[in-house]
């Protein structure tokens, strides 16, 4: 299983950055979140937890390579 790290950008919080690692392969990745999309939904869940749960979600139905 992939490890994945989502921290947000200080200069902006609804911007991320992704270092996603699986065996010996590391990929890095920049994400932003609107903050309306964010509200819209009303999350029980912080904005880098929502990031981690959409990366967690795609790297289940997608191929990596």
């Amino acid at each position: 299983m992939a490890k994945i790290n989502v921290w947000s950008k200080k200069e902006n919080p609804w911007q991320f950055e992704i270092e996603i690692s699986e065996d010996a392969r590391l990929s890095r990745h920049r994400v932003s979140l609107k903050e309306e999309f964010y509200k819209k939904f009303n999350p029980k869940v912080s904005p880098e937890e929502l990031v981690r749960h959409s990366i967690e979600f795609l790297l289940e139905r997608e191929n990596p390579d």
